[in-house]
């Protein structure tokens, strides 16, 4: 009877030890920022108000998956005439679409760092991309940092000019606890 007793609990303690984690971003320690070419110069922008699950297993990526949010609202490039525009119907539209969405479900590459691949949402358009990341395990919780480039054109942000690039660097620095 003894033997079983503690075959139980070693049972019990390796299916709670490999039991799934759900993480929230953290906005305090979080940077999500973008950077832009208007009239040939970068034009930088920070994002705020990040939320959402994030389950991350390094060993077992098959069950791990990102679903966040961030508010379209909260957008800031340190100009507020800019950032007024931005929110308004030409850009982000954000009364009607008030966050961005990323999901999906992250791999391993062959290089050593994971790729997401992910639905980004903008504007009610959603678009299948691939973010390459790094994890960072780190006081009981992940540092994920990734760049990846958009085309803002494929979410009906603003139209086609000859002063402001279509395309759009993004970076994100997320801590999840």
């Amino acid at each position: 009877m003894k033997q079983y007793i503690i075959t139980y609990l070693l049972l019990l303690n390796v299916s709670l030890s490999n039991a799934q984690v759900t993480l929230q971003p953290q906005e305090a320690y979080s940077k999500i920022s973008f950077k832009i070419k208007n009239f040939g110069m970068n034009t930088d922008g920070r994002l705020t108000g990040i939320k959402g699950n994030i389950v991350f297993d390094n060993k077992q990526l098959s069950t791990s998956y990102f679903d966040v949010t961030v508010n379209t609202a909260n957008i800031d490039t340190d100009n507020s005439r800019r950032d007024k525009h931005l929110k308004g119907a030409d850009y982000f539209d954000a009364l009607k679409f008030p966050s961005i969405k990323i999901t999906g479900k992250p791999a391993l590459s062959q290089s050593g760092t994971y790729v997401l691949a992910a639905s980004l949402t903008i504007k009610g358009i959603t678009k299948q991309i691939q973010i390459a990341f790094k994890a960072i395990a780190q006081n009981g919780g992940w540092l994920f940092t990734a760049t990846f480039e958009i085309d803002r054109l494929d979410f009906k942000v603003g139209e086609e000019s000859m002063v402001l690039s279509n395309k759009v660097k993004v970076m994100l620095s997320i801590v999840a606890k």
